[in-house]
């Protein structure tokens, strides 16, 4: 489905805060829910822990096909650091998410990688 760039079958994405929508289409479940945060969640399958979140807002002149768009870049760039903090041996932190901006064109939002 979306989970087309998994490195490490242990560590999943799912695209929503969980326990928030912990469903089979959660982006289509928050964007029908009408929430105005949704997120994505990086987690362990192994013992279920939490290893990361990120939220999404959701204006409400957001799109569908604009909300799931945004949700898949913040999914791999979330995804990827957190397995590179694994891989460290380190614990992540949202500073990591904002640091090593690799566009050169921004103040390292993470959103350019």
């Amino acid at each position: 489905m979306y989970n087309i760039f998994m490195k490490n079958d242990d560590i999943k994405l799912h695209y929503s805060l969980l326990p928030a929508f912990d469903c089979d289409e959660p982006l289509k479940e928050a964007f029908l829910s009408g929430v105005k945060v949704s997120g994505v969640t990086v987690y362990r399958v192994s013992d279920k822990k939490i290893l990361a979140q990120y939220p999404v807002l959701i204006e409400n002149s957001t799109h569908f096909d604009e909300f799931e768009e945004e949700m898949k870049k913040t999914g791999k760039v979330l995804y990827d650091k957190v397995l590179e903090c694994l891989e460290q041996d380190k614990v992540f932190e949202f500073s990591d998410l904002f640091s090593n901006a690799q566009c050169g064109n921004c103040s390292g939002c993470g959103k350019c990688h």
